[in-house]
């Protein structure tokens, strides 16, 4: 197996991301030096994984899930919110639609990409691009982002929905 995450492997590396974190949360509770195993351990319950590639949880499968959790489960709250203060929206780049919408249409052009798997990643560039397509067929939204710059999002959104969101 190669860094080469394609559109039909996405699932299957969010299975083995979720797989790997819950023996690490596993390790860490039973004995907390013991996470130097992580990797001997991942690989135990999972043999068909390849010995000796090292395992990075940080990969295009735990990005999608980490969207899709944030953005599509708990989609009702941010139907509801337009405070949220995007600061990383000027790093997304448009190819189609009005960049100047509001936070609120973006989060929810952007959710729905990620709700209907209206996506594609890059590997070699890191660049992930997410499309709409409105009710006519046609593209109304597509944002290029970076790898980078989309963790950035996520930590936004991840933080704003702890902070005040779930406070309230």
């Amino acid at each position: 197996m190669n860094d080469d995450i394609t559109r039909t492997n996405i699932t299957k590396w969010a299975w083995y991301t979720g797989s790997f974190l819950i023996i690490a949360n596993r390790l860490n509770q039973e004995n907390p030096a013991s996470t130097t195993n992580l990797f001997e351990a991942f690989h135990q319950t999972h043999p068909e994984f390849p010995q000796g590639y090292r395992f990075n949880p940080v990969n295009p499968g735990m990005v999608m899930m980490l969207l899709y959790g944030i953005l599509v489960v708990s989609k009702e709250t941010w139907d509801a919110r337009n405070d949220f203060p995007f600061l990383s929206r000027q790093r997304f780049t448009f190819k189609v639609g009005n960049p100047e919408i509001s936070s609120k249409d973006f989060i929810r052009l952007l959710r729905n990409a990620v709700a209907h798997a209206h996506f594609t990643v890059n590997v070699n560039s890191q660049e992930y691009t997410f499309w709409n397509v409105a009710k006519d067929g046609q593209r109304d939204f597509e944002v290029t982002v970076s790898q980078s710059t989309l963790g950035d999002f996520l930590t936004e959104l991840g933080r704003f929905y702890i902070n005040y969101v779930s406070n309230q």
